[in-house]
């Protein structure tokens, strides 16, 4: 029995094809952190509306991923219930805009810790399997975990003044993904089959 885990032959395929939706959920990421960070006078509203739209977005992305994944033979439970609760957290948030922001504060506190120990998961999968550069996931996995607890933790404070944590946050988690993406980039290169 070899301690590492067996990826199969589609893996690279998948890794070649499809490492830049992990990027576009990084660069989604910053956009939003950068936003939440960048406008301090942003309203409440306004928030509502710019998360609703990253979390469709990252939800769309990870559907994508879990049905390349089903295609390519390989575990897709996680990524596609993470992209249904993502895409309907940016629903919920659309369609009840004027939501408290304590009531958006636990929406977007949940969404980051299935986020967060969904990354976990994937990290400790990527470290079995022997990538390096699995740090980085389990980087944004930990950072999701300990925002969404501090969200649940203190409610009462209101989303503007949690703003910059929302931006550190998604800053960081879309750098780690970002990071990530390029070394799923290279396994996919590095797994092309040789010309016969």
């Amino acid at each position: 029995m070899t301690s590492t885990l067996d990826l199969g032959p589609g893996l690279g395929a998948f890794a070649r094809q499809y490492w830049w939706l992990l990027l576009a959920r990084g660069v989604g990421a910053v956009v939003f952190g950068v936003l939440a960070i960048g406008w301090p006078g942003i309203t409440v509203l306004a928030i509502v509306f710019v998360f609703a739209i990253y979390a469709f977005l990252d939800g769309i992305a990870s559907i994508v991923m879990a049905l390349s994944e089903k295609k390519a033979g390989h575990k897709w439970g996680w990524s596609v219930f993470t992209g249904v609760v993502s895409i309907l957290a940016g629903v919920v948030a659309i369609a009840w805009p004027v939501i408290t922001a304590v009531a958006l504060l636990y929406v977007i506190a949940f969404w980051a810790l299935l986020a967060g120990f969904t990354s976990i998961a994937g990290a400790l999968a990527l470290r079995k399997a022997g990538f390096k550069q699995w740090v980085w996931t389990m980087v944004f996995g930990v950072c999701a975990v300990i925002f969404g607890i501090s969200l649940l933790v203190n409610p009462g404070r209101g989303i503007l003044s949690v703003l910059w944590v929302v931006g550190v946050f998604a800053v960081v988690g879309g750098i780690s993904l970002a990071v990530a993406s390029f070394t799923v980039r290279r396994f996919g290169r590095a797994s092309t089959p040789a010309a016969a």
